[in-house]
């Protein structure tokens, strides 16, 4: 049997599955396992943030991830800047990784262009970043259009992954 704490996580991943991690409140997640919100720290044994932290740690990385419109006015920086990346690979595999603009992105995240700029600053670094997300993820469409266009990032990428993102593009 899951204790208190365990089954309060689960709650709380479920949530973050419907509307994503940037739209999770305290509030709802209280109201939705009948505890007080001012209790929160002395049930779970850590302040809101700091579980938050340890979802985040615990959410698997999907490349198919979705991108959760932002429910709230302000969102953790953190979870917004992952929201963003989300939407970088959407339209970098919708689009193409060498002629998304930013413009692409903050539409498909919902947000300012300057919000993305903020976050990552120029395209250049918005595509390091990209990149690299995808050679974490093993995200061959998206590799192979850096190798392809000869982008230092994607040259990075361990050989076999190379291979295989180039194995796929020309399928």
């Amino acid at each position: 049997m899951k204790s208190e704490r365990e089954q309060i996580k689960d709650t709380a991943f479920e949530l973050v599955k419907q509307s994503g991690l940037i739209n999770l409140s305290r509030e709802e997640l209280c109201e939705r396992v009948n505890i007080k919100p001012g209790s929160f720290a002395n049930v779970m044994g850590c302040s809101f943030s700091d579980f938050i932290e340890e979802l985040r740690d615990g959410i698997p990385e999907d490349e198919n991830a979705e991108v959760h419109p932002v429910l709230k006015k302000r969102a953790n920086p953190k979870d917004r800047k992952q929201q963003i990346l989300v939407a970088a690979i959407s339209v970098a595999r919708d689009k193409n990784y060498n002629t998304m603009t930013r413009q692409d992105i903050a539409d498909r995240a919902q947000c300012s262009t300057g919000l993305v700029a903020r976050c990552f600053g120029t395209m250049c670094q918005v595509r390091r970043t990209l990149m690299r997300a995808a050679i974490k993820q093993e995200i061959l469409p998206i590799i192979a259009q850096g190798l392809v266009s000869k982008d230092k990032n994607a040259q990075k990428a361990p050989e076999q992954l190379k291979q295989k993102a180039m194995q796929s593009f020309y399928k």
